[in-house]
């Protein structure tokens, strides 16, 4: 586990580097002018830079068994933010906010299985602004790029009056204009946009010399509608964000819950979660996965089960299948959500009447949404496989390694179904590919071989 100040190490990558960057300019200055740097700063510029160095060394070359930083590829993002031209309304307005995992899916090429993050759909673009136009549309992409206009004109501002900060607000903002256009979105990139924009309004008042007022007193029924207005929106805000911020804290404490091992708190607080916010399309997935544990860990007891215990497994089967609905209700563009699903209905096959045909429906409508992922068609032609349907097991895994040519599992496991099926021609043939795509020094290999 990473530990992160700020949540994760991109978001502690570019506060490392800004304060590094910033301190250094200030220390320059200082020395420029023949003044002693401060102490605070030296220390800070000397942290930021062992920070930002450390970090960076481990994101790019982590340790022996941990996965180094993963980023979306480029191309992909592009690919995503250009298909939110198709249709007016996305063009416009984009995706939706918090949907941009369904634009990335729709937008993945058979290509992206070469990759070495092929098993993940990410929720965030390589770039913010390529994350901005996706999920705000051109709207809210120009509206965001008026920020930087202001920017801009305000720092060129600050060089005409020689201001002797000019400098260091140009630096801090051609960096976060560069951490804009080269990572993902942040909110720590836009803390500090909002900060320096804040920054430069004040600095703009200093240099003002033109002062503009108005006299609400004159006009009351304006003042009051403006004052009732800011009240409600300032008290809305507030209560959602308040309860917004219990759930995530109840969820919080169900995770940590799970960590702890204690069972009881994990249901408990997402019991709260949802309560508090039955909108959050994660709470209800974790939900139907604590209940399909609990279903699973009561079934597997060895002694005789009592009719209570039945009932119990019956009744957290129903709230896992209830609960697993929810977030493909709110969101059916999300795969996860129907591969999620298909994962309750396919642990509960033998013990509830039809969950095979719910298996493969959501399966396939997880297909639906992301045809270009191997995975979903391994686990699709794995149900197959348990129903000794081996015909269609074979088309499924064949359609896997059509997908992913250079993966040993989806040969194997047609290879398998292959046998199964009284192919042995064929099951030698896909046997040898599996041989074929090994790392010979693999124990895998030695398996196989």
């Amino acid at each position: 586990m990473r530990f992160s100040p700020v949540g994760n190490v991109v978001d502690t990558l570019i506060l490392a580097g800004l304060l590094a960057l910033v301190s250094v300019i200030s220390v320059a200055q200082s020395v420029m002018h023949g003044k002693k740097p401060s102490s605070l700063f030296v220390v800070t510029m000397l942290v930021g830079i062992v920070a930002f160095v450390l970090i960076g060394y481990r994101a790019v070359f982590p340790p022996s068994g941990q996965a180094g930083l993963q980023l979306p590829p480029l191309q992909t993002s592009w690919i995503a933010a250009i298909d939110s031209l198709k249709t007016v309304q996305t063009a416009v307005t984009g995706v939706g906010i918090d949907n941009y995992e369904a634009a990335f899916t729709a937008a993945k090429q058979r290509s992206y299985n070469a990759t070495n993050v092929w098993q993940i759909n990410f929720n965030l673009a390589s770039s913010m602004l390529l994350h901005i136009w996706t999920e705000s549309g051109l709207l809210g992409l120009v509206m965001y790029m008026l920020v930087w206009v202001f920017v801009i004109r305000e720092v060129q501002g600050l060089f005409a009056e020689r201001d002797p900060q000019a400098t260091m607000y140009a630096v801090w903002a051609a960096y976060l204009a560069l951490v804009t256009i080269a990572l993902p979105v942040s909110f720590i990139t836009l803390f500090f946009t909002v900060v320096l924009c804040a920054l430069l309004a004040l600095k703009n008042n200093v240099y003002d010399e033109q002062e503009v007022s108005i006299d609400l007193q004159s006009l009351p029924l304006l003042y009051l509608s403006i004052s009732l207005i800011l009240l409600v929106a300032v008290g809305a805000g507030g209560y959602f964000a308040s309860r917004a911020y219990a759930a995530e804290m109840q969820f919080k404490d169900s995770l940590d819950a799970v960590r702890a091992n204690d069972g009881q708190k994990v249901y408990n607080s997402l019991v709260q979660a949802i309560r508090i916010n039955p909108y959050i399309e994660r709470y209800h997935v974790q939900m139907s996965q604590v209940n399909l544990l609990l279903a699973n860990n009561l079934a597997q007891k060895k002694e005789k089960l009592t009719d209570q215990e039945r009932q119990d497994i019956a009744r957290f089967i129903q709230i896992a299948i209830s609960e697993a609905k929810v977030p493909v209700q709110l969101n059916p563009q999300k795969v996860g959500y129907w591969n999620n699903l298909a994962l309750v209905y396919r642990n509960i096959i033998n013990v509830a009447e039809g969950a095979e045909a719910w298996t493969v429906a959501s399966y396939r409508r997880a297909i639906l949404q992301d045809p270009n992922n191997p995975l979903i068609r391994l686990n699709l032609g794995g149900v197959f496989y348990s129903l000794k349907d081996y015909t269609e097991a074979e088309n499924q895994f064949r359609a896997a390694a059509g997908l992913k040519p250079d993966w040993p599992n989806a040969y194997y496991n047609l290879a398998w179904a292959q046998f199964q099926g009284k192919k042995y021609d064929d099951a030698i043939v896909n046997m040898e590919n599996v041989l074929k795509t090994l790392d010979k020094k693999s124990e895998d290999y030695k398996k196989a071989k």
